[in-house]
């Protein structure tokens, strides 16, 4: 954990934004970009962070979307 933190210059949060066949797989579970990106600003914001560390398998244009969302 302490390498971790280092390496992300602090302490972070973590999300795993996945797009591409969860849309197909579990539709009714999907939520569009807008409002996972809301979601993770909130947590961000309660958890007084500002460092994000974000896997996704979203495309460049779904990844510039969502920053901008945030």
């Amino acid at each position: 954990n302490e390498f971790i933190m280092r390496q992300m210059n602090g302490p972070f949060l973590a999300a795993h934004l996945r797009r591409g066949d969860f849309e197909l797989m579990r539709a009714s579970n999907f939520i569009g970009l807008r409002d996972a990106s809301r979601q993770i600003a909130e947590h961000l914001s309660r958890l007084h962070l500002s460092i994000l560390y974000l896997a996704t398998d979203s495309s460049s244009l779904g990844l510039k979307l969502f920053v901008y969302f945030v």
